[in-house]
């Protein structure tokens, strides 16, 4: 090699070390300038009783209705994301039924508790008020669109409190109007308007235990 293909090689070898350089720097500041335009965004969503909404489906979209996020919280009731800057429309379902929607304006890292129509109803389970029934059937139908959301066929625990004359399960529902059934040896039903927290009496609900403790109760008594 001369001295002038020498001379050559170093400069084009000079040039591309530039160019590697300069690209390089060019897709840091394309990637600093992507992050800084997108911001972390921490959404909590609680029950009205303030307890953590597990498995709830949140959906984010920007302003033109274009969906940018689909998922669920976790087991304590949050989800975390990064989504450019700007405004979206959020809305939170809770066994398929909303339960929240809102705006929200994403500018900077955002912690966001967002307490959701959803109630906690507990149903409490005896026979002429006073002998727990611990196994029974709840179905719970929604009145409005005729569909079960829940059914439950076991073991009704009674709580450990003084003075418990009812076995109960409590759980959690979307605010609505719905039928509740409880079935064992026969059957009692109650429509609810669901719009707070509640405790209803399934009082008149029979079975064989049930039964047998009501005819110890009379031969004590007679």
């Amino acid at each position: 090699m001369d001295s002038v293909d020498y001379k050559k090689y170093i400069l084009l070898s000079i040039i591309l070390l530039i160019s590697t350089i300069f690209n390089s720097n060019q897709s840091i500041l394309s990637y600093s300038y992507m992050n800084n335009n997108r911001e972390i965004l921490q959404i909590l969503c609680v029950d009205m009783e303030n307890k953590p909404l597990n498995k709830a489906e949140v959906i984010i979209k920007d302003l033109s209705g274009k969906t940018v996020y689909n998922g669920t919280t976790n087991s304590t009731g949050w989800i975390y994301i990064e989504l450019p800057k700007k405004k979206y429309i959020l809305k939170i379902l809770w066994l398929k039924t909303p339960v929240y929607m809102g705006n929200i304006s994403l500018t900077k890292p955002l912690i966001e508790k967002i307490q959701c129509k959803v109630y906690h109803l507990t149903i409490a389970i005896n026979l002429l008020y006073i002998i727990p029934v611990r196994h029974a059937k709840i179905t719970i139908i929604n009145t409005t669109s005729e569909k079960t959301v829940y059914t439950y066929i076991g073991e009704i625990k009674i709580p450990y409190r003084l003075y418990i004359l009812s076995a109960e399960k409590t759980l959690r529902l979307p605010a609505g109007n719905y039928t509740v059934i409880v079935e064992m040896l026969n059957r009692q039903s109650q429509e609810i308007n669901l719009n707070k927290s509640m405790k209803i009496v399934f009082p008149y609900i029979a079975s064989f235990g049930s039964l047998f403790i009501l005819i110890c109760i009379i031969i004590a008594v007679i």
